[in-house]
This record gives C-alpha cells, structure tokens and sequence, in this order.
C-alpha cells in the first residue's frame, strides 16, 4: 500500500507540473498580445495633428483615381482628412472642390492637372500655381508636398525652379514615390546600389543632369523621403521605372545637405501603379508626414 500511495503521489505531482506548464503558455501568450496592442495603441497616441495641408500630385496620365483610394483610406485610418480638390486647368486657372477647414486634422488636397500628360516644366509652373492659390485664397504658410512618377519629377523642377516669394508658401516635407528622376537608365546592372547612393548614377540622362545643374536652389531645410519599389530580387524596377532612376535623387538632395532617406518597398503589390495602393507605402507616408 506504501508503494502504491507514493506511486500515486508521483503521478499527481507530475500532472501538476503539466498543468501548471499548461497555463504558462496562454499567460504569455496573452502577456505578447497586450504588448502589441499597447504598442499600436501607442502609435496612434503618437500622430501629431496640425493645420498643415498635405498636396498629392499624380503621375503621368493620372487623375482622381491615382491618389484617390489612398487618401480614403488614410482618413478612414483617421491619419488624415481630404478636403479639398484642386483641378489645374492647361491655361493655370485652378477649379476648386471643398475647402479646407484650418483645423489640425492633418488636411490632404488632392491636385488634379487637366492636361495629365504634360512636361515635368508645366507641372512645376502649375504646382506654383496651386501653392499661389492657398496662399491667397487660404493664408496658407506651410505645406508638404507629396509626388507620384511624374508627379515626383515636377514636384523636384518645382522647388529648383521656383524662388521663394511671398507667393508661396514654405515647404516643410516632400515624399517622392518611384520617380523616374534619371529617366529610365538602368545602373544597376554596372553599378552598386552603394556605389549610386554615395556617388550618384554612373550614367546620367538629361533629366538628371539639369537637376544636378540646379540643386543648390533647392531650400535646405526641406525633409525628403523618397520611396521606390522593386519587384523581386531578379527585377530592380517596378516594372515601369528603374529602381535605380527613383534612387538617384538621394545622393543628389544628400549633397545639398538635405535631410534625405529612402525606402524600398518589395513584392507584387510595389507594381508602379499599385504604389498607391499598397498598404506599406500607406505606412510610410503617414509616418513620413505626421508621426
């Protein structure tokens, strides 16, 4: 009977040990939960609100649809609010949809140009026009600026081309998605991605080299990020523009000692028309402009 008693007291005690291994595990599981959302809780504690309006210009042959579902879904995310449309006409006259309220919700104006196909000088000329518009219409001081393929190159042509005056307002931040900045040159293939990031492109279009030519107009105090994508490790493009081309303004803005840096977003869903639609580079341009 001994035998059997201590028998059973070993099989108690190590049923025991299994139990209490048993509710170790969704303890800490749990514990990992609540640090998640803690940490997302924090993230969303840490945006900063402002009155600062927010432009979006749109690639080559875009439109409402371009920027369109990312700027829902940033409101819908409560990062932001669209309010206000903005159509450039060929002739530089604005057609004006909503209004911005002033309030710090972080305001979006979607920039819309008529003639969608037009050279990077156009755009630029209309982009002063659109800042010229807020200025006077709106008493606007500040805004950031963010550019999708052509919509980025125009965005570069505007701040070397454009001397500050009282009719524009100061630009504070400027995100550049997969623009062809050095037209379509491929370096990759004969130059490293360090080499290009420190030196600039080993082969240099036209496009590249008038921006070159003008960067030390571009005003210091700017933040840049600039956002490419890449395909796969076999494709460094986004199927449209070279990696290679949307990396070379870094090294350029760099130079002119401009806070500058770059992320490269990877995958199916980094395709350069889905850019703006990619939930990663939604991240990045929130965090980029208001966290």
């Amino acid at each position: 009977m001994k035998k059997i008693g201590y028998g059973l007291l070993v099989v108690f005690f190590v049923l025991g040990l299994v139990a209490c291994q048993s509710d170790a595990s969704p303890t800490s599981t749990a514990t990992s939960t609540t640090t998640q959302k803690t940490t997302i809780k924090q993230q969303s504690k840490a945006i900063h609100y402002s009155g600062v309006p927010t432009l979006f210009f749109h690639g080559y042959g875009g439109g409402t649809t371009s920027f369109g579902s990312m700027l829902q879904r940033l409101a819908r995310n409560q990062e932001s609010k669209k309010e206000l449309t903005l159509t450039v006409l060929d002739d530089g006259s604005i057609l004006a949809k909503g209004q911005l309220s002033q309030k710090k919700v972080n305001p979006t104006v979607q920039v819309i140009f008529q003639s969608n196909k037009s050279t990077q000088w156009n755009q630029s000329q209309w982009i002063a026009a659109v800042l010229s518009y807020l200025k006077t219409r709106y008493h606007i001081d500040t805004v950031n600026l963010v550019g999708h393929s052509m919509g980025a190159v125009s965005t570069v042509d505007y701040l070397e081309r454009q001397k500050p005056d009282e009719t524009q307002p100061q630009i504070k931040k400027v995100l550049l998605i997969a623009g062809p900045f050095n037209e379509f040159l491929d370096t990759l293939p004969f130059q490293s991605q360090v080499d290009l990031l420190t030196n600039g492109p080993a082969e240099q279009s036209v496009r590249y080299q008038q921006f070159v030519a003008n960067a030390n107009r571009i005003d210091q105090t700017i933040a840049v990020e600039v956002i490419s994508g890449q395909l796969n490790a076999h494709d460094l493009s986004d199927g449209t523009v070279p990696l290679a081309s949307s990396l070379a303004i870094v090294p350029l803005l760099r130079d002119q000692g401009i806070d500058v840096d770059s992320r490269i977003v990877q995958g199916e869903m980094a395709q350069h028309s889905q850019l703006h639609e990619n939930k990663e580079v939604d991240e990045l341009v929130s965090h980029f402009l208001w966290y």
